[in-house]
């Protein structure tokens, strides 16, 4: 039986390297973070001593503070994902099967707005329609009062715009893929219109609708900076994770472990459910 011998060639130093830097920036900190969740820090004799318990998980789930934080992360999440998707399929749809003037600069426009940093987009939908806002102060002229955009309302509102262009992308590059002779033959079959685009073009496309969907749902669960600034008391978890974190009043490093915890295993959890589809 011939043994393989390991070779110090230029390829087996580059894989090497990334195992390393794979364990150092994200095993790593995953580990440390896990492990934290499970400690909590008394002090006896003078000395802070940690011990390893499940106090902090007993206290999330007992608390409906804490819960109701989860299940708003929920709600707002699912209900992003939602109408990032009733946004985005139409308008990839239409963009790649009809002919539209300036698409190129509409596209660029897409882009811009979905990588313009999180504090950056909702403080400039405050600058509109926050109670000083532009448009605010424009329309109460009027007489016409706008609803507010903080809250649940404002945040549905802004990740919706900011992260439809990922549907958006991603579904009219599928699109762009799908034989012509399909629709051709659907056509032939009797099967145009609406009917055509739910039982051929809808069932081709769906696998990469649901990863887009899955970007959608991560960055919207993981953003602080947009609930941060418009929330207003709706509390989701990456708030409440910092709340806890550097709290005046006696925050705890280990509790805000234990809730970052919960919310690594949410999004894995929607990960495997989603290569399971």
């Amino acid at each position: 039986m011939n043994k393989r011998k390991f070779r110090w060639d230029f390829w087996n130093v580059v894989t090497l390297a990334i195992i390393v830097l794979f364990i150092i920036c994200l095993i790593y900190p995953l580990l440390n973070l896990f492990l934290s969740g499970f400690k909590e820090t008394t002090r006896v004799d003078g000395q802070d001593i940690s011990v390893w318990t499940m106090a902090n998980y007993a206290k999330f789930f007992a608390k409906k503070y804490y819960t109701s934080a989860l299940l708003n992360s929920f709600k707002l999440t699912i209900s992003v994902t939602a109408v990032a998707i009733l946004l985005g399929v139409p308008l990839a749809y239409f963009m790649s099967f009809y002919k539209i003037k300036g698409k190129g600069l509409l596209e660029i426009m897409f882009i811009i707005s979905m990588m313009s940093p999180n504090f950056i987009g909702a403080y400039s939908w405050i600058l509109l329609l926050g109670r000083s806002g532009s448009v605010t102060q424009f329309l109460k002229g009027f007489g016409i009062h706008v609803p507010s955009i903080y809250g649940f309302g404002g945040m549905l509102l802004v990740f919706s715009l900011k992260l439809y262009p990922f549907i958006y992308m991603y579904v009219s590059g599928a699109l762009k893929k799908i034989d012509v002779a399909l629709s051709e033959a659907a056509e032939s079959l009797g099967c145009g219109g609406i009917k055509k685009v739910f039982t051929v073009i809808m069932p081709l496309v769906t696998p990469t609708l649901v990863a887009a969907s899955l970007l959608v749902f991560m960055n919207c669960m993981a953003d602080f900076g947009t609930p941060a600034l418009i929330g207003e008391g709706y509390r989701v978890m990456p708030t409440l994770v910092y709340s806890e974190f550097v709290g005046e009043t006696g925050g705890s490093a280990n509790f805000a472990a234990c809730m970052a915890t919960i919310m690594v295993v949410v999004t894995a959890a929607v990960f495997l459910i989603q290569n399971g589809m």
